[in-house]
């Protein structure tokens, strides 16, 4: 049990970090890019990665803000299953065709 923890764990802490790199890379990038590229407003990317990283940070109790919720273990884990598949999504798609445009 402790070796799956452990993997739990780290793979939290790079989920989180490739995250925060995604949430700083669109913070930096202008409002108009987005449209211009054809995907979703600047606003929606940065919703989206923000709401990832909390709840990537409620999964791990040393933080602190570990609280249990039966019930919404499930829809905590499907959000950040899609919030990691939009980081990947952005990093391999948008952001490149952002890249293109300077």
């Amino acid at each position: 049990m402790g070796g799956l923890l452990l993997i739990t764990w780290i793979f939290t802490i790079l989920v989180l970090i490739l995250e925060g790199y995604a949430f700083v890379d669109v913070w930096k990038r202008p409002l108009g890019a987005f449209p211009a590229v054809s995907t979703w407003p600047k606003i929606a990317w940065l919703i989206i990665f923000g709401v990832g990283i909390l709840l990537n940070l409620s999964a791990l109790p040393v933080i602190g803000l570990f609280i249990h919720m039966p019930g919404l273990s499930l829809v905590n884990n499907f959000i950040r299953l899609a919030a990691l598949l939009l980081v990947i999504y952005y990093m391999t798609d948008v952001r490149q065709k952002l890249n293109s445009l300077s």
